[in-house]
C-alpha cells in the first residue's frame, strides 16, 4: 500500500522512484521510504514543536513559526517551483529530474534547515549537528550520508566564514557529488530549498492572537509585521506572486528594532523581495 498520496507531492514522486527498484534512483536493499517517514515523525513530533520554545528559552524572544507547518509549507512550495517544470527536458531542475536521492535528501534538509534554532537563533544554520547528535538512534544516517544532507541544509542561511557581509553560502558546495553509489548535486539542491524557505515567510508563521495582544517582544516585532503582511504566495508557470497586504498601522510609523531608530515596514518588504532575487 502506497504511504503517500498525490496531495503529498514531493513525498509521493520519491515513493514512485523507489518503488520502480531503479538504481538510477536509490542504491538497493535499504528502505529509504520508511527511513524518511520514520525520521519525518519523531522529528514532527518531538522536535519541530519545540523550535521556538528553544530559541526562547535562550533569549530569543518569540519568532515567527518554526515548527511543522513551516516545514510542510517549504516541502509544499519546492513541489510547486519544480512541478511545472516536469516536462521541461531542457531545464534540468524538474521534479522527474531530480532523482530518487536527491528527492530523499531534499526532504530530509527541508526538515533540517530551521532546527538549530533550540539552541538560539544566532548561527542556527551551523547548530543542526547539534539537533542531530541529541537525536541519538531515532537519526538512522551514516555520517558520510549526514554530512551532505546537513551541508544543504545549512547553506539556507548564514554567512561564509566570518565575513557577516558574504551570504553566498551556495558556493561552497559541490556542483556534482556521490550519495552512496548514485550522483547528487548539492549545490542543486541547496539552492532549491534556500529558495523556498525564502518565499514561504507568509501569514502563516505568525500569531494574530499574541499580536493583538501585544505580547510580541519589540526585538521580533519587525518579523511577526513581515510574515502578517504576506498571503501565502501563488506559483504559476514561471511567475511567483507576492501579495502584501500592510497595516495602516506600519505605513507612516517605524517598526522598533533594536540598536536601531526603527525600520519601516515598506523597507523590509524591498530587503526580503531582493533577497529572493538574489536568491
Amino acid at each position: 500500500m502506497s504511504r503517500y498520496s498525490s496531495f503529498d507531492g514531493i513525498k509521493c514522486l520519491m515513493e514512485q522512484k523507489y518503488n520502480e527498484m531503479s538504481l538510477i534512483h536509490f542504491p538497493d536493499g535499504r528502505d529509504f521510504i520508511t527511513t524518511f517517514a520514520d525520521i519525518e515523525d519523531y522529528l514532527n513530533r518531538e522536535v519541530h514543536p519545540n523550535t521556538v520554545l528553544g530559541a526562547a528559552l535562550q533569549d530569543n524572544g518569540l519568532l515567527t513559526d518554526h515548527g511543522v507547518e513551516h516545514v510542510q509549507m517549504v516541502i509544499k512550495n519546492i513541489y510547486y517551483l519544480l512541478k511545472d517544470k516536469m516536462k521541461d527536458i531542457d531545464s534540468g531542475i524538474g521534479v522527474d529530474r531530480l532523482n530518487g536521492c536527491e528527492l530523499f535528501i531534499l526532504l530530509l534538509a527541508s526538515h533540517l534547515h530551521d532546527i538549530g534554532n533550540i539552541y538560539g537563533r544566532d548561527g542556527h544554520e551551523r547548530k543542526i549537528y547539534d539537533v542531530i547528535n541529541a537525536l541519538g538512534d531515532k537519526w538512522t544516517l551514516d555520517h558520510p550520508e549526514t554530512i551532505i544532507i546537513t551541508e544543504i541544509a545549512t547553506a539556507h542561511g548564514g554567512h561564509v566564514g566570518d565575513d557577516e557581509k558574504d551570504k553566498d553560502t551556495l558556493r561552497l558546495l559541490n556542483r556534482d557529488a556521490f550519495w552512496i553509489n548514485i550522483p547528487v548535486r548539492p549545490a542543486l539542491l541547496a539552492s532549491v530549498l534556500r529558495f523556498a524557505d525564502e518565499i514561504s515567510d507568509d501569514n502563516t508563521r505568525a500569531n494574530r492572537f499574541l499580536d493583538d495582544a501585544n505580547v510580541i517582544p519589540e526585538k521580533n516585532k519587525l518579523f511577526h509585521a513581515y510574515s502578517f503582511s504576506l498571503s501565502p504566495i501563488t506559483i504559476t508557470g514561471n511567475v511567483i506572486e507576492f501579495r502584501y497586504y500592510i497595516n495602516k498601522e506600519y505605513i507612516h510609523n517605524k517598526i522598533p528594532v533594536e540598536n536601531t531608530e526603527g525600520i519601516y515596514l515598506y523597507d523590509e518588504i524591498l530587503k526580503r523581495l531582493k533577497s529572493v532575487y538574489v536568491s
